[in-house]
């Protein structure tokens, strides 16, 4: 991808990854970016110049969402309205007016068997399928009018979670025994 995006002098090639991993915004060396230059699907949002790295800054005026209804796979043109909602990192809601037995819903954020989806009317878990390059789609029932997806997290997460929980507690138990034992040596 980051061949094909920065350096490869084919702009139609770099449009393509650009849509297919939904980027609306990416830098890159003034070199690099140079064939975006002149293009009116693209524009240019500033030049840094930090110590060490000179830098460009672009904005693709064109992007496709990180969330699309599309007819297959294989076309990845957006075929419908749909409402997104992105209520934290981990929920997404979908929403649309009628789904075709063959279209899909392709999200573009790499797969994790930890995603789950079901039918907003009837509450049915919905296969979250891997796709290439990594990404997830999600094929609701015909006539469905939306979709929730959302991250399950596992054991090992959970259990993660609570021992980095534990270990702050000990830490801060552990400074204000420390600072109650250098009051008391005053």
């Amino acid at each position: 991808m980051k061949w094909h995006i920065w350096e490869s002098e084919n702009i139609n090639d770099s449009i393509y990854w650009l849509n297919w991993f939904g980027i609306k915004y990416f830098e890159g060396t003034f070199e690099e970016l140079n064939k975006f230059e002149n293009d009116s699907r693209f524009k240019k949002i500033d030049n840094y110049y930090p110590i060490g790295y000179n830098f460009v800054l672009y904005e693709y005026l064109n992007a496709k969402p990180i969330v699309s209804l599309v007819e297959n796979i294989n076309n990845t043109d957006i075929i419908k309205e749909f409402d997104f909602e992105r209520i934290n990192p981990d929920e997404i809601t979908i929403t649309y007016d009628n789904f075709e037995n063959d279209n899909v819903i392709l999200f573009k954020e790499f797969y994790h068997k930890n995603w789950v989806a079901k039918e907003l009317n009837s509450d049915e878990k919905l296969e979250v399928v891997e796709i290439e390059p990594g990404f997830m789609a999600i094929y609701p029932k015909e006539d469905s009018t939306g979709v929730k997806l959302y991250y399950k997290k596992d054991f090992i997460e959970l259990f993660s979670i609570f021992l980095s929980l534990l270990s702050l507690i000990f830490l801060v138990l552990l400074w204000k025994s420390k600072k109650l034992t250098a009051l008391n040596l005053l």
